[in-house]
């Protein structure tokens, strides 16, 4: 990076504009030739200088000084020490357990550690610390990683027992293995590069009394676990190859992640127990859990039960749930028992696919509720007259859902934009739901039926602000009188047409006038 460069990118985080101001040039000059032209201390200088007077810049530049500007990780470590205690076991705890991880995600498990990460991560990304993509998710440069790593490796040099993170698979071996006594570690990784198998005493976890955090992948553990402590906020087992001991009571947990694993889950969770942080909860693929029981979680945010596939029952689960807000039971095969009447305040995405026993989908209160698949639930005849109140519904799926007979006659679907009705091969009226929607965008019906697709083209005209549409059957001729208001076009919305099966005969009402913004035909 040349002087002209250097001195604009330092500005930019020093005085937060194109360049430096007047009195401080002579300063700037100074501390870009100390930094060499590398960007990131210039941006962490100049993000810890900012707003600083005159003098604590002379100061801070002599600092600066003493340490050699081959040696950057010294640099960076002055912005670190400005930090208080909490800030800097955010730092810490991203630099080990969190980059890449989604900024919710991180600051629900840190707001149970008492850190304030709402205050604290903005003034690590004030400093430069840390950075956040454009999918909210945290990074941070692998220079700013390796110094985390060394001020807990400076903790304690010799013994890992008393250092407060680890991560490296040998020292998390050697401290899981050895008898170290008790020891200070609040955060453990366990994730070698390959599958290994790790043999562990029944009691390894038992001098863990600070851990909060627990990240295990890979790892295959030969034999039992006997205790774990109960204190942890974070569990993030997947493929867990040994089942929990029975006096785990984690009641503190605010992420519970045993995907793939074998677990018993009402000796976990039972109804006499709060869990009053826990936000989140995978368990798919836990082929073990044939029945949900009741929850009592108030701040569960995320459930995801898919791939469960010896699922078979769902006890009502509604006022131990009120803050639910996605549900995912996909691919739960044996599922045919769902409460009768699903009360979601705060529901906003549900997924049923693929759930090849449910028959019916019972009354469904969710006034939030924005996606709904039910697609491929080849057993599924009838869904209950309480969908048409779901005025936030965006995405409603039915496609392959071979024998549904039944839908409401009117879907009052004011925010519907995407209706999936592809392969309901038994359903023969389409709903009324053109009279109030105005937003469908996506309108899916290849291989409905014949009956089914007929019923629709009566009213296919109505749907002008249409941008998708997949049919199995020939369209008709637009004429004038097909809706109010002609003016010589049907679909201006229209780019994307998908005509499937041997229906398709006829291509004559393709003219121009009449989609005029079309790009794409399937055939």
């Amino acid at each position: 990076m040349d002087q002209y460069e250097a001195c604009e990118l330092f500005s930019l985080y020093a005085f937060q504009k194109n360049e430096p101001e007047e009195a401080y040039l002579q300063l700037t000059n100074q501390i870009i030739n100390y930094a060499n032209g590398l960007p990131l201390a210039l941006k962490i200088i100049g993000s810890d200088l900012r707003k600083k007077s005159l003098s604590q810049w002379e100061s801070a530049l002599e600092k600066y000084k003493k340490i050699p500007n081959k040696d950057i990780l010294k640099i960076l470590k002055m912005s670190y020490k400005g930090l208080d205690p909490s800030e800097k076991d955010i730092f810490l705890d991203i630099a080990f357990f969190f980059i890449g991880k989604n900024k919710d995600y991180v600051v629900n498990i840190l707001e149970a550690c008492h850190f304030f990460p709402n205050y604290g991560i903005p003034k690590l990304i004030d400093k430069c610390l840390i950075t956040i993509d454009g999918c909210g998710n945290l990074s941070m440069h692998n220079l700013l990683q390796q110094m985390g790593e060394k001020i807990v490796q400076r903790e304690s040099p010799q013994a890992l027992g008393k250092r407060t993170r680890l991560r490296d698979y040998a020292d998390a071996c050697t401290v899981l293995t050895g008898n170290t006594g008790p020891n200070k570690i609040r955060g453990l990784m366990l994730y070698p590069p390959e599958p290994v198998t790790l043999k562990l005493h029944a009691q390894a976890f038992k001098r863990m009394e600070n851990i909060k955090f627990l990240i295990v992948n890979n790892v295959y553990i030969d034999g039992c676990l006997e205790y774990l402590p109960n204190n942890l906020v974070l569990l993030d087992w997947p493929y867990c190859s040994v089942s929990l001991p029975s006096n785990f009571r984690p009641q503190q947990l605010v992420v519970f992640n045993m995907s793939h694993s074998n677990i018993r889950i009402h000796k976990l969770f039972k109804p006499v127990l709060p869990f009053e942080n826990l936000k989140r909860i995978n368990l798919s693929g836990c082929e073990s859990i044939q029945k949900l029981p009741k929850l009592w979680a108030p701040n569960l945010e995320i459930l995801n039960l898919s791939h469960c596939t010896n699922l078979v029952e769902i006890h009502e689960p509604a006022r131990f749930l009120d803050k639910l807000k996605i549900w995912y039971l996909t691919n739960c095969k044996k599922l045919r028992a769902l409460p009768r009447r699903l009360k979601f305040k705060c529901l906003v995405d549900f997924h049923l696919q693929h759930c090849e026993s449910i028959q019916e989908l019972p009354e469904l209160c969710a006034p939030n509720l924005e996606i709904l698949y039910l697609s491929d639930c080849t057993n599924l005849v009838k869904v209950h007259e309480s969908i048409g109140l779901l005025d936030k519904l965006e995405d409603l799926h039915l496609g392959d859902c071979g024998k549904l007979q039944t839908l409401p006659r009117r879907l009052p679907l004011k925010s519907l934009q995407s209706f999936d009705l592809s392969g309901c091969t038994s359903l023969e009226n389409f709903p009324d739901i053109d009279s109030v929607t105005k937003c469908l965008r996506c309108l899916y019906m290849r291989g409905s039926g014949t009956s089914l697709e007929r019923n629709f083209l009566d009213s296919i005209y109505k749907f002008q602000n249409v941008n998708v549409l997949s049919l199995s059957t020939n369209l008709p001729r637009p004429s004038c009188n097909s809706f109010d208001g002609c003016l010589g076009y049907l679909f201006l919305q229209l780019t994307e047409l998908n005509l499937f099966g041997e229906n398709v005969t006829e291509l004559d009402f393709l003219e121009f006038d009449y989609f005029p913004a079309l790009t794409r035909l399937h055939l």
